[in-house]
């Protein structure tokens, strides 16, 4: 074999060397555009559930500090909401029960979605947050009256959100 036929036999093979790597590299490419993509839907989807999450975080904060300093009888009703308004651009509403209307009131809010008319139309699915406090209302006996100091003290028992994404 020749010095011209040795040489002709591996013409081309840098061009098809250069096409692997060409092929390859546009690979890579489209994989990372494809992840890039990817993790910018969900830190979308993460920022709007955090958005949910703080603003029944607030809600069932400000519902916490409205009912502390009421009659413990009148306090809630599972039919009757807070209503936030607009926070973040979700609307929601938080009902209250209270277990024990006397000297120690253990009351629970429920933040869920405005489109949810009262605690029974809130389905589980639907609350956002649910909180546990225990507001102690020395004198009140009778639930109201003379010497009843309502909500002296309010201690968090449980704060869990069940759901943050809408």
């Amino acid at each position: 074999m020749s010095r011209d036929e040795a040489l002709s036999s591996e013409a081309g093979a840098t061009l098809v060397l250069a096409l692997v790597f060409v092929i390859a590299i546009a690979l890579i490419l489209v994989a990372i555009i494809t992840l890039t993509g990817t993790n910018l839907v969900n830190t979308a989807n993460l920022e709007n559930e955090r958005a949910v999450e703080y603003s029944a975080d607030g809600a069932v904060d400000a519902a916490v500090q409205v009912v502390r300093y009421q009659s413990p009888v009148t306090a809630c009703s599972p039919t009757t909401g807070f209503s936030t308004g607009s926070v973040n651009g979700d609307h929601l509403l938080v009902y209250c029960e209270v277990a024990n209307p006397n000297a120690q009131r253990q009351v629970t809010f429920t933040a869920c979605p405005s489109s949810d008319q009262s605690l029974a139309t809130c389905p589980i699915s639907d609350q956002i947050l649910v909180a546990q406090v225990v507001y102690t209302d020395p004198g009140c006996t009778s639930g109201s009256g003379s010497g009843c100091t309502a909500g002296q003290t309010a201690t968090v028992v449980s704060w869990v959100v069940e759901r943050s994404n809408s």
